[in-house]
């Protein structure tokens, strides 16, 4: 008997999802309209699901969206060039980042006490520090760190992979993996016909991705045997 796949529930926004992520039992979705909206899924009614909060501040369409590793905070990036963290608890908006171009995807990074990474509409990597203060209110603190560039058009997708490399996915239809220690392009993976709007480390270390060529490829990295000191 073969699989078998059955639609559960539909949630019908205000404007056109542009990206989603999950936790626990809440989807925040980031529309074309600027707005994050919220949705909580009855723990009675599999399936269905009520929008119960709206988060305003960007003035564009919301690329991508994903949660801080460090207080479970929610990160998004909009084509307003701006990254904003959020308090899901409260729904406000702790400050915002600028950037110097679109923010098509967001990355936080292992072990590095608040870093992220940003995919820029300008070809580069964007990294930050940052970390909410406590004093009398909560409040972003932010330090610019570095800006790789490496793609020849926009980076549209960037993870990280087995906490040791970044991978990008650009308009330039090819995929790099940066080294997170010396921040230099470690390889240029080349097959994609058309634009990489998603970048999928595995757990294996194996990453996938997929492209307007209509295409999912896997790739392996195997690093260099470091030169023998005999």
């Amino acid at each position: 008997r073969g699989a078998e796949i059955s639609q559960l529930g539909m949630m019908q926004g205000a404007a056109a999802a542009r990206c989603v992520v999950g936790r626990e039992n809440q989807l925040f979705c980031g529309g074309q309209d600027g707005m994050i909206y919220v949705w909580r899924l009855s723990a009675h009614d599999v399936g269905h699901a009520d929008c119960i909060a709206k988060y305003t501040g960007h003035e564009r369409p919301v690329r991508c969206l994903a949660f801080t590793l460090e207080g479970g905070r929610l990160l998004s990036g909009s084509e307003d060039n701006t990254v904003r963290v959020w308090n899901t608890e409260s729904e406000a908006c702790l400050g915002m980042i600028a950037s110097n171009s679109s923010v098509n995807s967001i990355a936080p990074i292992p072990g590095s006490h608040g870093c992220i990474v940003a995919a820029a509409g300008d070809g580069t990597l964007r990294i930050w520090k940052v970390t909410v203060s406590h004093k009398e209110k909560a409040m972003l603190e932010h330090k610019f760190l570095a800006s790789l560039k490496g793609h020849e058009r926009a980076v549209l997708s960037v993870a990280i992979v087995k906490e040791l490399y970044i991978a990008s996915g650009g308009a330039d239809n090819t995929v790099l993996l940066w080294s997170l220690e010396t921040g230099k392009v470690v390889a240029r993976l080349h097959g994609h016909t058309a634009p990489i709007h998603a970048v999928v480390p595995m757990p294996s270390g194996l990453i996938l991705t997929g492209s307007a060529d209509s295409s999912l490829r896997i790739w392996r990295y195997t690093p260099p045997e470091k030169p023998s000191k005999d």
